[in-house]
This record gives C-alpha cells, sequence and structure tokens, in this order.
C-alpha cells in the first residue's frame, strides 16, 4: 500500500510510517453545518469540530478502544450529542516516528 506513497513496491514499509482511519461527518447543530472529525490520538480519540470557513470550533476527547471505533453502532453511540447528515471513512498517512 506504501507504494501509491513513493515507497518501493515490495520494500520494507518503514517502521515510523502508519496509516490511519479518519471518520468525517457533517454536524448540523440548527441551521449551523460544521465538519466533524473523528481522529485517532496517543491517547484515544477525539471529535474535532470546524467551521466550514475553516475555523476551529471545538475538541472532545472520545472514550473508544482501537476495536470500538472500527464499529459504527460504537462510533454513533460515542458521538450521540452530535447530529450527522453524513459521515464518510478516508484513510490518511503519518510518518511521526512512531507518535501520533
Amino acid at each position: 500500500m506504501y507504494s501509491l506513497l513513493g515507497h518501493d513496491e515490495g520494500g520494507e514499509d518503514p517502521e515510523s510510517m502508519a496509516m490511519h482511519e479518519l471518520f468525517r461527518y457533517i454536524v448540523t447543530d440548527g441551521e449551523e453545518q460544521f465538519i466533524g472529525y473523528l481522529l485517532p490520538l496517543s491517547t484515544g480519540f477525539e471529535f474535532i469540530t470546524i467551521g466550514l470557513d475553516g475555523s476551529f470550533v471545538s475538541r472532545v476527547p472520545v472514550q473508544l478502544s482501537e476495536t470500538q471505533v472500527l464499529e459504527s453502532g460504537e462510533r454513533d453511540t460515542a458521538n450521540r450529542s452530535r447530529a450527522r447528515a453524513h459521515q464518510n471513512h478516508p484513510f490518511c498517512r503519518s510518518d511521526t516516528g512512531g507518535y501520533r
């Protein structure tokens, strides 16, 4: 998979590189809409909300394990206070020397 990122196909993957699943939401609060991201951190997960203009809105810790976050029901329960019109599931790559 790392060959898509410019690394040699069949070569050894760098130990400091990892693929992370992100969960992206459209968040509706009354008449306002925001973009929300459920992001993995070294201490767990956080739900980050930004305005449609890119401004920071909020950052909320979410109590989920790495196994629970893979189940949509678990994610929905953990994020039940945030109304969602849509969600999707992109991936990102990090090369942080083992830290997220």
